[in-house]
């Protein structure tokens, strides 16, 4: 079997759906869409703080040898440091690697680190969109069967 027929045997006329069925594929869309929405959110943080690091990185100078600073030990503790090298600097690349950059090698990670995420962010708002439709066409269709069936049970109560 090819994965074309996978994918056909996969599609469902929604319209043929029972109203149980109907309400739990929406609600699985609804939590579709919204863990779309949390993981929008998160990659739009991580790309606030990258270009927060890209300001940061651009703004540093050779000449700043010597000078003193406060260096975060957390979010809301500073200690007085001393830049070394304001040339290079070290960069956090993930559990507990870090490297040597220096400046126009730091700004293209960063920057490359930015065209990723932008790309990551289209993508999900593209889904984003397509569940939100999705669930607005589930809506509308369940609303009708609804109405549908309290229109046969009207009839049949009265008579």
């Amino acid at each position: 079997m090819t994965s074309n027929e996978d994918i056909e045997k996969q599609i469902v006329d929604i319209t043929k759906l029972s109203i149980s069925e109907l309400s739990q594929f929406k609600q699985e869309v609804v939590n579709e869409s919204n863990m779309y929405h949390e993981s929008l959110v998160n990659l739009k943080f991580a790309r606030l703080k990258f270009e927060e690091i890209l300001e940061v990185i651009e703004s540093l100078s050779p000449n700043q040898s010597g000078k003193k600073t406060l260096v975060p030990l957390t979010p809301s503790m500073y200690v007085p440091g001393v830049v070394n090298d304001a040339g290079n600097v070290m960069i956090d690349i993930g559990t507990g690697y870090f490297i040597k950059k220096d400046i126009k090698g730091a700004q293209g990670y960063f920057k490359r680190k930015l065209e990723f995420l932008d790309g990551q962010i289209s993508k999900l708002e593209e889904m984003d969109v397509h569940r939100s439709r999705l669930k607005e066409a589930l809506s509308s269709i369940l609303e009708a069967k609804l109405q549908g069936h309290l229109a046969e049970q009207i009839p049949a109560t009265k008579a």
